[in-house]
């Protein structure tokens, strides 16, 4: 897996949207667990607890995520140990990283608006493309 998912210019139009999203970042942890539950609600029962701090962690890791984007390990020196915690703990499989995507994705239209264009759009899916391949790839690990 390669350090850097993304083009110089990719990497900038994600950290930049990623930024004006913060701005909205309580609502946005509400929306995306809201829509997360709407798109596959049989999910619903893999989050016990409070939804609120689920949602700060969501988006204190993608936050992570996307800052790594210019360091040399890259983001899967974060998103490994998480694929590989998440597969453990929680029971999460690679069917699940689809409604997942879905959420975030209709997340970031819904913070942004028309910020979130045609190619800040395609950017995103590449990335999280990537970061979901990480994480199977981590989770599928023998001894990770």
């Amino acid at each position: 897996m390669t350090a850097s998912p993304a083009s110089p210019e990719e990497i900038e139009l994600i950290r930049q949207t990623f930024a004006k999203a913060l701005a909205a970042r309580a609502s946005a942890e509400r929306f995306f667990y809201d829509e997360l539950f709407r798109i596959a609600p049989e999910l619903r029962p893999m989050f016990r607890g409070d939804i609120a701090a689920q949602g700060a962690k969501l988006i204190d890791t993608l936050a992570l995520a996307v800052y790594a984007l210019r360091s040399p390990a890259g983001p899967a020196a974060v998103l490994a140990p998480l694929g590989r915690a998440h597969a453990r703990r929680h029971g999460v499989t690679s069917d699940h990283f689809e409604p997942v995507g879905q959420a975030l994705i209709a997340t970031l239209e819904r913070c942004l608006g028309p910020q979130f264009d045609g190619e800040a759009k395609l950017a995103w899916l590449n990335f999280y493309r990537f970061m979901t391949a990480v994480m199977i790839e981590a989770a599928s690990e023998k001894d990770g």
